[in-house]
């Protein structure tokens, strides 16, 4: 990445000024063996600066950059951490370790190690941002596919703005989500900044914290047409007209820190003559994005904020979907969650373990809010925090078909005979 890049990077991210301070602090951690006492030291240290204590994953991946140093022959001296545990640490607690010495190790006459540390932390706080929300960005929409209304070429960039537009629109309806706009060349820059192993980790994380989108739709819009077709009714001569409308998208959610895929969706969107109406072309694509954006959006959102129980009153469980998103009579499997489930091979969290406790229908909805009771499990299992997830359906039972006339009457005759 050459310098000119790097400068404008830095740039975009200077309007959220983040600050950093170094705090030092020694602090000591007990363990079953030496390497078990300093991940406890650390995390300990961490959670005295931060206030953040370090995920599962996180303390994973320190576990085996502290058991190969010690592999190694590093012993009472100044350990570096390496860069999956510097990035860990960062995602997890927003605040930059590069390494730590040791002071002391001694044993305990229970066996256990005690140990020492004295480590260097910069807490970043970025000025200016003080939404708590996860923040998305929705990062430029491109077109592949024709772009036709009645016969005649849309532009692509008309068509792409229009579902942009819709996106943040229904982004920031769900109230869930601080919504970014931004241009594609910075979300670009600061990408690519991100990534250049030449810039130092504490600017990387300087510039990942200042960026503000935790999360980025974008995608590709394959289709979009208007058509209409007329046809002559025989008996009267009458010309009777058609208009129908197509419109079809594939997004991406997308982690920003990671650069993963949450997940892809082909959203097809097809309008009725109906539904078109007297509509003119802006008309009839602000109607297509509108529907191909709310189906994205309830997608992203359930992914990244799936329903929650956040208030418990006796027997009824508030949850933090409104009657926009939630109807009476919905159902759902309520899940109490567990510990983070982490691939052994590539540190990658799978998410947590959900542990279904229940089942529960929404019985009331407002605006903000909805009311759910249980039908099933034990109300005292149940509590601030569990998720919800949608119920299967039920299976109704075939209707039995009606008794023949000849059945009928052969029944008649039995009984009588």
């Amino acid at each position: 990445m050459n310098f000119k890049k790097l400068c404008a990077a830095l740039v975009l991210a200077a309007a959220f000024c983040a600050q950093a301070k170094v705090v030092t602090v020694e602090t000591s951690g007990v363990g079953a063996s030496p390497d078990e006492a300093r991940i406890n030291a650390l995390r300990d240290a961490i959670m005295q600066v931060t206030g953040t204590e370090l995920n599962v994953e996180a303390v994973s991946v320190l576990q085996s950059a502290i058991h190969s140093e010690t592999q190694n022959g590093v012993g009472n001296q100044t350990v570096a951490v390496d860069k999956a545990s510097q990035q860990s640490i960062i995602e997890n607690t927003k605040g930059y370790v590069e390494g730590f010495r040791v002071l002391s190790r001694n044993k305990n006459p229970d066996g256990t190690y005690e140990v020492t540390l004295s480590v260097d932390i910069d807490k970043y706080d970025v000025k200016g941002v003080t939404d708590e929300r996860r923040s998305i960005a929705v990062q430029g929409i491109g077109v592949e596919g024709a772009c036709r209304c009645f016969g005649k070429n849309l532009p692509a960039e008309r068509v792409a703005s229009g579902l942009e537009e819709a996106l943040r629109t229904d982004l920031v309806g769900t109230r869930k989500f601080a919504v970014l706009k931004r241009g594609d060349a910075g979300v670009a820059l600061e990408r690519e900044a991100l990534r250049d192993e030449n810039v130092h980790a504490r600017e990387r994380n300087r510039l990942g914290l200042g960026r503000g989108a935790d999360y980025v739709i974008s995608g590709t819009i394959k289709n979009f047409s208007v058509s209409e077709s007329k046809r002559t009714v025989k008996l009267t001569g009458d010309v009777l007209t058609s208009r129908s409308a197509t419109f079809t998208a594939q997004l991406d959610l997308s982690f920003v820190a990671t650069d993963q895929v949450k997940f892809s969706k082909t959203v097809t969107v097809r309008l009725s003559d109906k539904e078109i109406g007297g509509r003119n072309c802006e008309e009839v694509l602000a109607l297509a994005s509108s529907r191909a954006a709310r189906a994205m959006v309830h997608d992203a959102t359930r992914d990244i904020y799936p329903p929650m129980i956040v208030s418990v009153t006796g027997g009824r469980f508030m949850v933090n979907y409104g009657n926009e998103d939630l109807k009476k009579g919905d159902t759902f499997v309520v899940n109490a969650m567990g510990e983070k489930i982490i691939d052994p091979y590539t540190k990658e969290s799978l998410g947590r373990e959900e542990v279904p406790v229940g089942k529960g229908r929404i019985v009331d909805t407002k605006p903000k809010y909805s009311v759910l009771e249980l039908i099933e499990g034990d109300p005292a299992l149940v509590k601030t925090g569990s998720v919800l997830r949608p119920a299967p359906e039920e299976k109704k039972p075939e209707p039995k078909a009606a008794p023949s006339k000849k059945a009928s009457l052969k029944a008649k005759m039995d009984e009588a005979w």
